[in-house]
């Protein structure tokens, strides 16, 4: 098990929605190589002309610079299959949209695919971990990171813990909040 982020190990964000990209954005920000995945394929351009978009209005108001924008970009991966997006990760952030069932589709999947000691993050608002949790074969691994948005602006990302969720994985969670500059509850 990760006691702290292993930085050599893309993280996996899957979905790139409003979330997603912000997410994305933000750990890429930080220097972790993130790989970006929606089952959407239109959603991935979309994502990264969001994130441009946004760096651009920030470096015009001089909150970033190019050079900003350029380490977040060369973090910053699109992945059309599930499969590439999560090849070699150990963390792996779900953002799909409050569905049960496409999230239980994508759980189901990430279970069945990734490594058994990858930790899985969702950051559902509304859902139970607990539940998401025992869509899997790991629950002890399924841990809830509750970005708020705009997540590059917002500081707080709320840790929620399933009741199988392991002391380490809310470890490994808190981890990377703190290395990406975040605090938790």
């Amino acid at each position: 098990m990760l006691t702290s982020v292993d930085s050599a190990s893309p993280i996996a964000v899957i979905g790139a929605g409003t979330m997603g990209r912000g997410i994305a954005r933000v750990i890429a920000g930080a220097g972790f190589d993130v790989n970006l995945h929606d089952a959407q394929r239109d959603a991935l351009p979309r994502a990264l002309a969001e994130i441009d978009a946004s760096l651009d209005r920030e470096i015009a108001r001089g909150s970033q610079t190019e050079d900003d924008k350029a380490r977040v970009r060369s973090h910053l991966h699109t992945c059309e299959g599930l499969a590439e997006a999560i090849e070699g990760t150990r963390f792996v952030i779900e953002t799909v949209p409050e569905d049960p069932d496409i999230k239980r589709d994508v759980f189901v999947a990430l279970d069945a695919s990734v490594d058994a000691s990858a930790l899985l993050a969702t950051n559902t608002s509304a859902m139970s971990v607990t539940e998401i949790g025992a869509w899997t074969r790991r629950p002890e691994r399924v841990v809830g990171m509750h970005f708020f948005n705009p997540a590059h602006r917002m500081r707080l990302v709320e840790i929620v813990r399933g009741i199988d969720t392991s002391e380490e994985t809310v470890a490994e969670a808190l981890s990377l909040c703190r290395a990406i500059g975040k605090e938790t509850n």
